[in-house]
């Protein structure tokens, strides 16, 4: 006579039920397991992910869900879609990368005007007239495409290290990244605040949400580094750490 089971936890492949239901309990059982399993987790995420997408035309923030521990305002802030433009700009480096992370505004060059006009000699950007500068919104797409692109270069940069140290020193060393940026997050806000003047405005705004995006990009790595090195592996390999798979808008 063929094993009959009790337990719904005893599904396998060869299992055999007395009934429809039970064969149907010992699946959820199944299914809630496999659901609780870093891969599990992974593949539900990306499936969230592209529903999201399917439904509102553009990805959700890989932040929808609420981070423990990090601020809110940062949050909130994290998870604005944001678009982009190549303008070929020089764009200053605010100290994101840079301990202690505080943002620092420095007089932007010409990145405030359109390029294309060069000196003959030193082919540097030329002064423009005030009627032919760009928009703010043209600034902060222009802004983004270089913080974007820093954000994604770093990221894989930051993954390969982390992956190359045990996970107990890796929790360790970005753990402490994090509770810096934080703070750093946190002093640069009052002097952005106090700005009044144009492209500074603009640049001060973006670079507090790129700094956002690298708190809530970090406080998700570490998570996931505590839940094993397979949890990060996995999610690199499908393409779901958020500076992997973050929510630009197309327009």
């Amino acid at each position: 006579m063929p094993h009959q089971l009790s337990d719904p936890s005893d599904m396998g492949r060869r299992a055999k039920y007395r009934t429809a239901a039970e064969k149907q309990t010992a699946k959820r059982v199944q299914q809630a397991r496999y659901a609780s399993t870093p891969i599990g987790q992974i593949k539900r995420a990306a499936l969230q992910r592209l529903r999201h997408g399917v439904r509102r035309g553009q990805y959700a923030s890989p932040f929808w869900k609420v981070i423990d521990g990090i601020p809110r305002d940062i949050q909130t802030l994290a998870r604005r879609p944001f678009s982009i433009m190549a303008m070929g700009l020089f764009v200053p480096d605010l100290g994101l990368y840079t301990a202690p992370y505080v943002i620092t505004l420095l007089d932007p060059p010409p990145a405030a005007q359109s390029p294309g006009d060069y000196n003959d000699d030193l082919f540097a950007l030329s002064p423009r007239p005030d009627d032919e500068l760009l928009s703010d919104d043209a600034l902060r797409q222009a802004y983004n495409a270089s913080y974007y692109g820093r954000f994604k270069a770093e990221g894989r940069k930051r993954y390969n290290e982390l992956t190359s140290v045990e996970v107990d020193s890796a929790i360790d060393i970005a753990s402490q990244q994090l509770e810096a940026r934080i703070h750093g997050w946190k002093e640069s806000i009052e002097g952005i605040r106090n700005e009044n003047t144009g492209a500074r405005v603009v640049l001060g705004a973006v670079g507090l949400e790129w700094g956002a995006k690298l708190v809530c990009c970090l406080a998700k790595e570490v998570e996931l580094l505590k839940a094993g090195r397979d949890a990060l592996r996995l999610s690199y390999e499908n393409e779901l750490l958020p500076w992997q798979c973050m929510n630009l808008s197309v327009r």
